[in-house]
């Protein structure tokens, strides 16, 4: 089990995602023969909180997008508005657009969102590695 899962569940980092990640998981194959229910268990666990795409979040992404973060795309802008709107200590990602983002942004609670890259080498996420090895690359 990668590390990160292990410090998840043992209560050590709770992992804050949309809930488009639901279906953003799969889109860049909608054939890769993914079992439907190993997508629902992986965001089944007590340490992903499901932050649901509301009015509240909508409005604040489009803030994001309308304020000086023009080149945003509305699902980046999506994931950034829920990470500030849950507080989170850090949003990880490899997209230099976001990660030039850093520090630039507040979040609900008027501290500045951190865009980092994640450590590296990081252990594979258990959900992402299996869409891999159903496409057949790993």
């Amino acid at each position: 089990m990668p590390a990160r899962a292990r410090s998840a569940e043992r209560g050590v980092i709770e992992i804050a995602v949309s809930a488009i990640a639901l279906v953003e998981v799969l889109a860049r194959d909608r054939t890769s023969g993914i079992d439907d229910q190993r997508v629902r268990d992986f965001f089944d666990n007590d340490y992903i909180l499901l932050v649901n795409v509301d009015k509240h979040l909508g409005d604040f992404a489009r803030r994001l997008m309308l304020t000086g973060h023009s080149g945003l795309k509305p699902l980046d802008a999506i994931h950034l508005a829920t990470a500030c709107i849950a507080n989170v200590d850090e949003f990880h990602t490899f997209d230099d657009r976001l990660l030039a983002l850093d520090g630039a942004i507040d979040r609900l609670d008027g501290t500045r969102l951190i865009v980092k890259k994640p450590a590296v080498p990081a252990p594979p996420a258990p959900l992402l590695d299996e869409i891999e090895r159903g496409r057949g690359r790993r």
